[in-house]
């Protein structure tokens, strides 16, 4: 078995990451050692480029160019060159009908760039920035103030789970998709644009076939890219679509679910 022909790709939160938002001892003990046999390790994350560099730090993942898959594949960058592999953002149309979709939900937006978030604050202030403490620069905002000076790559709505759940309910649109990358946080992503799309850049990348992929998640923004992995596993934690979504299943990330599978995968 070569094993520089296999790719391990993680979702992070409530993934790679235990509750207390570590990767523990265990993991980053198993993770390092596929590294020193030739395995590739890509990060895959709905957070922000900047959201990524504590776990770039902790893996080592610089050492050479890694694929950083951020914003739910919306970009795909590598970690030492920081060459941009693939990306994909909102055009004019779309932006113009998440204005509208905005002024009739009435509920906070945060338009997401690689390092700049806008924060529209017409009704009410997000909680957005609770979950992205990354060195963000945020700009709040009423909508009638909004001047877009950098692309976007994903819109985030924040709220009460109950309030996400009404709201996904009412969000229809061709130009754009609609996942959640926790109960708390509806994204709306450019048309067509996942992890998948994600995992299929980086394996490119590295010219291997997805059949060696194998990826990790637990939420509902991983489904794409668990079906299209080779191996697509879902977390112990994982939320019910996903673990009917696919036929392999680990232990919780508070039980080093990536450890247990990738030792016994690889043993």
């Amino acid at each position: 078995m070569d094993l520089s022909q296999y790719m391990v790709a993680f979702d992070l939160d409530k993934t790679l990451l235990n509750s207390q938002g570590e990767i523990s001892s265990a993991t980053q003990a198993t993770l390092k050692k596929l590294q020193r046999k030739g395995i590739h390790l890509v990060p895959a994350s709905g957070r922000p480029l900047p959201g990524l560099n504590p776990i770039v730090d902790q893996l080592n993942l610089s050492q050479t160019d890694t694929p950083l898959i951020c914003l739910n594949g919306a970009l795909v960058t590598t970690s030492k060159t920081h060459q941009v592999i693939a990306q994909d953002t909102f055009d004019v149309r779309a932006i113009d009908d998440i204005m509208e979709l905005y002024a009739k939900l009435k509920v906070p937006f945060d338009l997401i760039s690689v390092h700049d978030v806008y924060s529209l604050n017409d009704f009410g202030i997000s909680d957005y920035p609770k979950f992205a403490g990354w060195s963000l620069n945020f700009h709040h905002v009423p909508v009638a103030n909004l001047q877009l000076e950098v692309p976007i790559y994903k819109v985030a709505i924040a709220n009460q789970p109950k309030i996400i759940d009404h709201l996904a309910r009412q969000i229809h649109s061709d130009l754009f998709r609609v996942t959640r990358s926790r109960r708390e946080l509806l994204e709306l992503m450019p048309s067509g644009v996942s992890k998948a799309t994600g995992i299929i850049a980086a394996s490119q990348f590295y010219d291997l076939p997805l059949a060696n992929v194998i990826a990790f998640g637990d939420e509902e923004n991983d489904l794409e890219m668990l079906k299209t992995a080779g191996i697509g596993v879902a977390m112990g934690n994982a939320v019910q679509a996903v673990r009917q979504a696919v036929t392999r299943h680990t232990l919780t990330n508070d039980q080093d679910g990536l450890t247990e599978f990738l030792e016994a995968y690889f043993k």
